[in-house]
């Protein structure tokens, strides 16, 4: 009775362990299958994870070249910009031109005008037998750049050519009440005319080096 006890018991311990072995082997299988999907789980990330760097790569290589050309793009704004300003110049300074030679054909005008008033008298004697003077045609006095007095621009030498003040001499004897009040009509209260009829003499005077010094001690016509 003992032998067949011991020959189930090892019969017993026989099929536990072949049972065990195969519980162990289909649980090491599927260990294996989880870390090989965790493996190709791995693999596939890394693989984006390098398509991203890539993609960050060519991201930073295009902003790269956008910042290029918006440099280029604002070397072209500023040399359109100094383009825009230098015809500014060009066009203050053509039409400061434009009412200098306004103002000599006005001159010029009046300088016909009162030769053909001059040429229509008598040139010998008058009626009562008085000899005439000999009158001859008054001509125009040349018009002086008012913009070598400090604080007058080409668009105020303008300004002063259309009221009539073309010479130095003029605007000498121009009051600064009147001067005022062209700025004021042109909206260019800003500009300080109290020192122009001063400059004005100097240079009608042709006193070159005194306008200098008086011009040293003026900032936009004002005394500083």
């Amino acid at each position: 009775m003992s032998i067949w006890v011991l020959v189930a018991f090892v019969v017993g311990l026989i099929l536990g362990l072949l049972i065990g072995w195969f519980y162990w082997r289909n649980r090491i299988a599927e260990r294996d299958n989880q870390i090989h999907r965790l493996q190709t789980l791995v693999q596939s990330k890394e693989t984006n994870l390098l398509d991203l760097k890539a993609r960050l790569q060519e991201g930073e290589s295009g902003l790269g070249r956008l910042r290029a050309q918006l440099s280029q793009s604002e070397q072209t704004i500023r040399g359109l910009t100094a383009q825009v300003e230098e015809r500014g110049k060009t066009i203050s300074q053509l039409e400061s031109e434009l009412g200098e030679r306004d103002a000599r054909i006005k001159d010029l005008e009046r300088g016909v005008e009162e030769a053909k008033a001059v040429a229509s008298l008598p040139t010998q004697e008058g009626r009562a037998g008085t000899p005439l003077p000999d009158l001859a045609p008054v001509m125009p006095s040349r018009p002086d750049d008012l913009k070598r007095i400090e604080g007058i621009g080409p668009k105020i030498a303008s300004l002063l050519g259309a009221a009539g003040i073309t010479t130095f001499a003029q605007l000498a004897n121009t009051d600064v009440g009147r001067l005022q009040q062209i700025l004021r009509n042109a909206h260019l209260e800003m500009a300080d005319p109290t020192s122009w009829p001063e400059q004005a003499g100097l240079a009608a005077a042709g006193d070159w080096a005194g306008l200098q010094v008086l011009q040293n001690e003026l900032k936009g016509g004002r005394r500083v």
